[in-house]
């Protein structure tokens, strides 16, 4: 799996995938309001981009998923 540094274009998706991670890992049985606004709250696309420009911040992103676009514009693998 080849891996390379993040970008800015990379900040919507790393945090989806922060909060998809977040929420598998730490809630099995349901979300409440208080973790949900939580995780909502703090993996932003605003705050993923400045993460990723912090010089001392290495995140790697996996170029593993090939997503194509398909007539409505939607992704779907």
């Amino acid at each position: 799996m080849p891996l390379r540094p993040a970008s800015i274009a990379d900040a919507s998706s790393s945090a989806a995938l922060s909060i998809e991670t977040w929420l598998g890992t730490y809630l099995k049985h349901g979300v409440s309001a208080f973790f949900a606004d939580d995780a909502l709250e703090t993996f932003t696309t605003a705050k993923t981009a400045r993460l990723i420009t912090e010089p001392d911040q290495h995140i790697p992103m996996s170029e593993n998923a090939k997503v194509r676009t398909g007539s409505s514009g939607s992704p779907h693998a």
